[in-house]
């Protein structure tokens, strides 16, 4: 997945439905390949299967030394294919998900994963993609043979009992998992399950992600009819050709323990630390007797994989919940995160400010998301877990009387349950992220778990009904707020929780590179550009009445629209394309482009960002623009008047007044000095103010001062 949009809107609170999923994935198959000190095997198969398809291919190289890695980028650059080049080898899983991301960002809709010492031909990785294409909830595997033509994998068997597995004489529609060196899946499947679980370094994750797919409601599928060839051991050379690999006996070890510690009740967990001497003995015996008179290495790889396992059952135990981490690491602050949704704008945007902070600092973090999206791969990339948890959200269109007694139900349900696994997983603290779904608050109490409810929203309604909708904050340990504007409005409502509301102002990342001053070319239109979602509260109408109004003065501008329309909105987009080819001083001069990313190349074509909303909690945009080196103008609404100071790093008008928005474009366009004073200003500005490095400290002490029971309770 591609890393964060940098322009997209901000938190829209309680007010609105939630964002689209956005338009279907082309039908398009890539085949992903992880290497380690494997680019002989690349050459010797995957480019024979990728002659023989029309698969887009991904090679993903752990690195292993810069040679090896000279030979991959060769290969790659030799047959046409997409490297991800990463900086360390961080295990099989944490690689294929990697690859996972490239083909998605690729516009991919399926996923054949293949070992790099599996030959299958063309039309095999063809077969696979069309089966998830019709069974998008199958996890699908063809028959694997060894090079002699034995029978390698059918798809094998666990036995929870004894926590051993079998693939010898499995009959393939009785396959409880599928090994990973062949398999094709869905992406809509991938996401529902989180894609391998990067714990594991290598081997039994995918025992482990078939575990989830089943556990998902989805189904294992072995298609004898199509047939690969596992060259057994290539990735794992030895001088023995019997002998293993140090890597094959300790994750071996490791990964069956660390799978009970992550599936399995108290009893099994237990039954499997009994067992795991006797496991281990036959893990080392695999590379023959021969080899423990030569060097004790296999034993000692052994002895060390069984025991990094059973710590991790160990702190699986002494937690109540499924253990974290990989060998060697602990965790020993544990932070829950419930987030209302799975999408890359505002609050979920700054929600990835707060995960990466939390786990620099040495907090192992898990976020609750009610689906799958694209926010998924963005929260594993700085280092968090996820996990579907089941939750109801609150949007406008539940504020009313025949739609809230049905909400009311489902909140009681959702707090037992919730009540339930918070006092199964005893995380250190819960961070609610917006006020959206309180009943992780009522839970949390219930429970008996330190809670922090950061507040990303600024809407006010009739005063009983705001006073309703914030109650539950006065169950929360710390209360933060992103603008003193949002402070207020929970202030007003509930007096003595607004009193204790910490103000924490958004961290904006700016681009990449330093942006160059503008330089805007006589022969060619003003740009304005205006970024966030289509939603009245974003006031884009205003927007486009002030171009109108621009080009009635005699001014050529065009205006870019980045962003897209919540469910339930879509008659406001219907509006605004109306307008733009409905009006004439306005045809030809308005593109509303929906999702963009990035949009810093958007911003840094712009002669003047545009913030035109009507109610404002915080404004990151009008913060982006800044940083891209832009003057802005903005809506004195709430936060924005708190972001931009008027005059001096933009220029502030009134909420829905597009004369007076057209003004404040015309006082800067003719003003080419007071354009680039503006702008320079406000970078200098965003910088010091809206640093992620100031965000994550006081995120960070704030989540300390909660877990040592410092904050109000």
């Amino acid at each position: 997945m591609p890393s964060v949009p940098a322009g997209s809107a901000a938190p829209e609170g309680p007010t609105e439905p939630g964002p689209p999923a956005g338009p279907a994935a082309p039908a398009r198959t890539a085949v992903v390949v992880v290497s380690y000190g494997s680019a002989d095997l690349l050459e010797r198969h995957l480019a024979r299967t990728s002659s023989g398809t029309g698969a887009t291919v991904v090679v993903v190289d752990n690195f292993s030394t810069h040679a090896e890695r000279a030979a991959v980028t060769r290969v790659c650059e030799r047959h046409g294919w997409h490297l991800v080049a990463r900086e360390a080898n961080d295990g099989f899983g944490a690689g294929v998900n990697a690859g996972a991301e490239r083909a998605r960002a690729l516009g991919c809709d399926v996923l054949v994963l293949l070992n790099p010492d599996l030959a299958a031909a063309g039309a095999v990785v063809d077969a696979l993609a069309d089966a998830v294409r019709e069974d998008p909830r199958a996890l699908v595997a063809p028959a694997i043979d060894r090079e002699d033509g034995t029978p390698w994998s059918r798809g094998g068997l666990l036995d929870v009992a004894t926590g051993r597995t079998r693939t010898r004489g499995v009959a393939p529609e009785r396959a409880e998992w599928l090994s990973g060196a062949c398999l094709a899946v869905h992406l809509s499947l991938w996401d529902d399950v989180g894609g391998f679980d990067e714990d594991y370094f290598l081997y039994w994750e995918d025992v482990d992600l078939s575990w989830r797919v089943r556990g998902a409601g989805g189904h294992l599928v072995v298609r004898t009819d199509l047939t690969a060839t596992h060259s057994v051991g290539g990735t794992q050379r030895t001088a023995d050709p019997r002998r293993k690999s140090g890597t094959y006996y300790a994750e071996n070890c490791r990964g069956r323990l660390l799978f009970a510690a992550k599936h399995l009740d108290p009893a099994g967990v237990r039954r499997w630390r009994v067992t795991a001497p006797g496991y281990a003995r036959d893990v080392v015996l695999r590379g023959g007797r021969r080899q423990l008179l030569r060097s004790p290495a296999p034993l000692a790889a052994v002895l060390r994989g069984t025991l990094a396992g059973l710590s991790a059952t160990r702190r699986a135990q002494r937690a109540g919940r499924p253990a974290s981490g990989g060998a060697g690491r602990s965790a020993t602050r544990h932070l829950l995160v419930a987030h209302p949704s799975p999408d890359v704008y505002g609050s979920d945007r700054q929600l990835l400010e707060t995960v990466e902070a939390a786990v620099a600092a040495g907090w192992s973090v898990e976020v609750a998301l009610p689906g799958p999206g694209p926010l998924v791969p963005l929260l594993r990339e700085r280092g968090a877990r996820v996990r579907r948890v089941r939750m109801p959200v609150l949007r406008k269109a539940l504020l009313h009387p025949r739609r809230l007694p049905g909400f009311a139900v489902d909140s009681v349900t959702a707090t037992l349950r919730l009540t339930r696994l918070l006092r199964r997983e005893r995380p250190d603290v819960l961070y609610v992220n917006t006020i959206t779904i309180p009943t992780w608050l009522v839970a949390a109490r219930l429970a008996g778990v330190p809670r922090l409810c950061h507040v990303h929203e600024a809407e006010e309604h009739h005063r009983l009904v705001t006073a309703g909708l914030l109650a539950p904050l006065a169950l929360a340990d710390l209360v933060v707020a992103n603008s003193a504007a949002a402070r207020d409005v929970v202030a007003s409502a509930l007096p003595r929780v607004g009193g204790a509301v910490r103000v924490v102002h958004n961290g904006v990342p700016g681009p990449a590179t330093e942006p160059a001053p503008a330089q805007h070319d006589r022969a060619e239109p003003w740009r304005l550009v205006v970024v966030g979602r289509l939603s009245p509260r974003k006031g884009i109408d205003v927007a486009l009445d002030a171009v109108d109004a621009l080009v009635l003065a005699g001014y050529d501008v065009t205006l870019d629209v980045c962003g897209t329309v919540f469910p339930g909105y879509e008659w406001y987009e219907r509006e605004l394309r109306d307008a733009a080819t409905g009006r004439p001083r306005l045809i030809g001069r308005v593109q509303l482009l929906g999702y963009v990313h990035p949009t810093w190349p958007h911003l840094a074509a712009a002669d003047v960002v545009l913030v035109p909303s009507r109610s404002e909690p915080f404004g990151n945009t009008a913060v982006e623009g800044m940083l891209a080196r832009r003057p802005v103008v903005a809506s004195r609404a709430q936060g924005l008047a708190e972001v931009v100071h008027d005059g001096r790093t933009g220029l502030l008008v009134a909420p829905g007044d597009a004369t007076a928005l057209a003004g404040a474009v015309r006082r800067l366009l003719d003003d080419a000095g007071l354009r680039q004073g503006l702008a320079d200003a406000a970078r200098t500005e965003a910088l010091a103010r809206f640093s992620t490095g100031r965000y994550a400290a006081d995120v960070v002490r704030a989540l300390e001062e909660v877990r040592a029971g410092m904050a109000r309770g």
